[in-house]
């Protein structure tokens, strides 16, 4: 859910997750991305100072089955 920046504050987007259920990461970070393309690149730079092993590898791809539009 985006909330809109607050007065005097500066304007980082604020996300709450409430995963009754659970949430995979995979999941949940193509469903940011989806929402909010514009931090692919912010989005890669966080994973690669996550601490994931050597043999894990990620990218961004654009994919359209268009199923959902």
């Amino acid at each position: 859910m985006r909330t809109p920046p607050r007065q005097g504050r500066d304007s980082a987007l604020h996300l709450h997750l409430d995963p009754v259920g659970g949430a995979a990461g995979d999941m949940f970070v193509a469903a940011v991305l989806d929402a909010f393309p514009q931090l692919a690149e912010p989005m890669l730079d966080a994973l690669g100072k996550s601490g994931l092993p050597d043999d894990v590898t990620y990218r961004v791809v654009q994919q359209s089955d268009g199923v959902l539009l």
